[in-house]
């Protein structure tokens, strides 16, 4: 299917300087319903955002567009596109737009839907920033293998998980080509002990439901409430939830330093997950701290913002930030 850049940029040619609108984009999500995840579920979630914007106030038309004047037309680029909607490229409104209320909610959902379409090109989610698609030998784990390398003892002693704070928190260029770990530069560092590791998969297994309703929860609410959410910044179009973070049910023994020094203790993990293409298997694949009882340790709880199904400590960044 064509991209929604490919699908704006074709517009652009027809009938540039670009123009771009939120039926545009419904319109791409509906000629290409069947080629992304959950596709009729998304394609309602971006009617939902457009109609809450033209169910309110007086419109000449539902068909309303942004033009990207002459000298910055929209060439294919995400950042062109996204410089484009946020007013930093000189713009009109087609027909035009008297309120300056209208022509900044107009902006503003017209960015929040592009950020979605863009999104669910690439998983089942499009609300949320998704960080890695897990394969199917993950899925049967329920940690990836970035997870295991990074925090999970590969010996019964301290001697691997020391090793790994080491190399972790030293500069990238100290790590002696060293290239697993990444480019983060981390004094905390912590390792699952060899013994906790199929108690703590059979949770993650346990808890696969859980995770689906929360995240498919989460982007009902971008849909219902896009408006009121972080337009963040003009560059890019990372305007969706992030930072989803779940909380063991129970303390495990792990290793944790920092600057390389430390033990063993028994915590909570406070942990993300990473789903399969079609968003229905999940698996561990980024440790976010760790804590000595159940209670998040920042962001907004999932359950405050109507998601039922969440567990009562999972949080994500607050999206009113």
């Amino acid at each position: 299917m064509p991209t929604i850049r490919e699908a704006l940029s074709a517009k652009n040619g027809a009938g540039g300087p670009h123009l771009i609108g939120p039926t545009d984009i419904v319109k791409w999500a509906t000629t290409n319903v069947g080629n992304y995840q959950r596709g009729a579920t998304s394609l309602a979630q971006l009617e939902t955002m457009m109609s809450g914007l033209f169910d309110q106030g007086a419109w000449a038309s539902k068909g309303t567009c942004l033009r990207f004047t002459v000298g910055a037309p929209y060439i294919g680029a995400i950042d062109d596109l996204a410089r484009g909607i946020n007013g930093t490229t000189p713009r009109t409104f087609v027909p035009p737009i008297d309120s300056d209320y209208h022509k900044a909610r107009f902006t503003k959902i017209t960015k929040m839907m592009c950020a979605f379409a863009l999104n669910m090109e690439n998983w089942a989610y499009p609300a949320c920033r998704h960080y890695h698609t897990i394969s199917t030998a993950e899925a049967e784990d329920g940690v990836t293998t970035d997870f295991v390398t990074k925090h999970v003892s590969s010996t019964k002693d301290d001697k691997s998980t020391k090793k790994v704070a080491e190399i972790r928190g030293a500069p990238v260029q100290a790590r002696q080509g060293v290239q697993a770990f990444g480019n983060i530069v981390t004094a905390r560092s912590g390792g699952l002990l060899q013994e906790e590791l199929a108690a703590f998969c059979a949770e993650i297994k346990r808890r696969q439901t859980e995770f689906t309703n929360t995240y498919a929860g989460l982007t009902q609410y971008f849909a219902d409430n896009c408006e009121w959410l972080d337009g963040g910044g003009n560059a890019n179009f990372t305007v969706l939830l992030d930072h989803v973070t779940f909380i063991t049910q129970r303390a495990y023994k792990m290793y944790e330093y920092v600057g390389a020094k430390g033990g063993e203790d028994n915590v909570f993990i406070h942990f993300g997950v990473s789903s399969s293409a079609d968003g229905t298997k999940w698996a561990v694949h980024h440790l976010a701290r760790t804590s000595a009882t159940r209670v998040m340790g920042g962001g907004t709880g999932a359950t405050t913002l109507g998601i039922t199904d969440a567990d009562a400590t999972t949080s994500l960044k607050d999206p009113f930030g």
